[in-house]
């Protein structure tokens, strides 16, 4: 009698692995609905999912997975399976926090905050890093010096206007909104380059009237040195 309630048991368990293991391949799914936390899916990633219609859910999941975890935009992943046959993808997207171009800026880089290209779109509402060589491609990281001006165009647009970056292998030009170029290196210490940058903007924008009407303004600011240089240009009127 025992051993009949102790095969029974272990019926019952191995049945049980069975369902599980087993059941995913006959469940049917009907229908794909991707959401992220911004909101629906785009269209890329939208148009990945339509050869999975109509396939059973352990083949949709597995599939799914695969390409979502190659694609550079997203972070994590989970699914959720309705009793109509609706999978459900919910889908965290890596946010992008800076952008790149070239100087015709018809195309510009979405960049994640540790420097992936995430996306390619014809607008962006981040500052924009002009740049002359070629764009990477979608998944690849961008180069180091370029990752370090993007944080500084971040941090410096977040206090004031800017107009113009551009980044070059040795240097950082930002065009400020007030008229000032500021020259910065594509190395070093952020934190001390932007302290040192707002220092003597404060400084400059208390400069005496005297020197304004005389017609001297300094227009540009180089913090490549040890000892950041003022270049003054007599404006002629």
């Amino acid at each position: 009698m025992k051993r009949i309630k102790l095969l029974f048991k272990l019926l019952i368990i191995l049945l049980s692995i069975s369902i599980i293991y087993f059941l995913p391949s006959l469940i049917p799914v009907k229908e794909i609905v991707c959401v992220t936390n911004q909101d629906i899916c785009n269209k890329r990633i939208n148009e990945k999912f339509k050869d999975f219609q109509n396939v059973n859910l352990r083949s949709a999941k597995k599939t799914i997975g695969n390409l979502l975890k190659n694609d550079a935009s997203v972070s994590n992943y989970n699914f959720q399976y309705k009793i109509n046959g609706r999978l459900i993808v919910n889908i965290i997207e890596n946010i992008p926090q800076y952008s790149i171009s070239n100087p015709d800026k018809q195309w510009k880089s979405l960049i994640s905050r540790d420097g992936i290209i995430l996306s390619v779109s014809d607008n962006s509402n981040l500052p924009i890093l002009v740049i002359d060589e070629s764009l990477p491609s979608i998944g690849n990281k961008v180069d180091d010096k370029i990752l370090f001006s993007l944080k500084i165009l971040d941090s410096l647009s977040k206090r004031q206007k800017v107009k113009y970056a551009k980044y070059s292998s040795n240097e950082l030009l930002i065009d400020m909104d007030n008229g000032l170029k500021v020259i910065f290196p594509v190395e070093g210490e952020i934190r001390l380059l932007l302290g040192s940058y707002y220092l003597i903007d404060n400084k400059l924008k208390n400069l005496d009237e005297d020197s304004k009407m005389n017609g001297y303004t300094y227009n540009i600011l180089d913090l490549r040195f040890n000892d950041p240089v003022l270049k003054k240009i007599y404006d002629e009127k």
